[in-house]
């Protein structure tokens, strides 16, 4: 079976069809559908259209809905948090390495047959199942996808990611639980690793202090340079020395310039 659905849109876009088992769905931005491949259907989509499709065995997602064939070829609309949670997390894994192994693969497709499932009208027991494994870890890799996106902003909060993925601060706090780091834990550590980088780096070399500071969501100079050094064993200014230093030194043949 193919699920089909467009991504979320910021502007009204044409409709589209399917037509499938003489069921023929109109369906808008980030609507979806579920298809049967081994039934002929079709697929109506203006031009240039973003879409995101995949395929799931039918034996996978069977148990998990009541009536599977019921829910083929039917709409599945854009407000179902199951699956806007489900584009999410699959747009998701094209930036990460979740599928490195066949044990990753493997949970990231029941995570993805339980979104699914939820999306289509679950069982009552697997609606249990998934609220506790699929969409427990969507909504994980969500935050942190949140937290690595906006972690320079002064004002980044838990209360921001609650916003944008639909749950209470609090939820975003106990999901990050089943991380080896807290919220705040994990946006200083992307700000302190960002900073270290800009310090260390000769492109950023113009910038003062203060100003790396800002950039990386620091609104205030002593408390960077007291949690920096906390945890690099260096003050900023010491770190940019130091690379200064090695720059300095180097041979002439690794810079590229000729001693003849």
């Amino acid at each position: 079976m193919t699920a089909e659905g467009r991504p979320r849109s910021t502007g009204p876009m044409p409709e589209w069809t399917a037509s499938l088992l003489n069921r023929n769905p109109v369906l808008g931005p980030g609507d979806g559908c579920l298809m049967n491949n081994a039934e002929v259907g079709t697929m109506t989509l203006p031009a240039e259209t973003p879409f995101i499709t995949f395929r799931v065995p039918a034996a996978a997602i069977a148990p998990l809905v009541p009536d599977l064939g019921a829910v083929v070829a039917r709409r599945v609309p854009a407000e179902s948090p199951a699956l806007r949670l489900l584009v999410r997390y699959l747009e998701i894994l094209q930036d990460t390495s979740a599928l490195a192994t066949p044990q990753l693969q493997h949970a990231v497709a029941t995570h993805v047959y339980d979104l699914l499932a939820l999306a289509l009208g679950a069982t009552y027991e697997a609606a249990e199942i998934a609220n506790g494994r699929g969409l427990r870890a969507a909504r994980v890799q969500a935050i942190l996808a949140e937290i690595k996106a906006h972690f320079t902003e002064p004002k980044f909060s838990p209360a921001h990611v609650a916003k944008l993925i639909g749950v209470s601060p609090r939820y975003v706090q106990d999901l990050l639980h089943d991380t080896d780091m807290s919220f705040t834990e994990r946006v200083m550590e992307l700000r302190l690793q960002k900073a270290h980088a800009m310090l260390a780096g000769a492109a950023h070399r113009h910038l003062k202090i203060i100003d790396i500071a800002y950039a990386c969501g620091f609104g205030d100079l002593s408390y960077f340079n007291r949690v920096f050094r906390r945890r690099y064993g260096d003050t900023p200014s010491g770190v940019r020395l130091q690379h200064c230093e090695v720059t300095l030194r180097e041979p002439d043949h690794y810079r590229g310039n000729s001693t003849q």
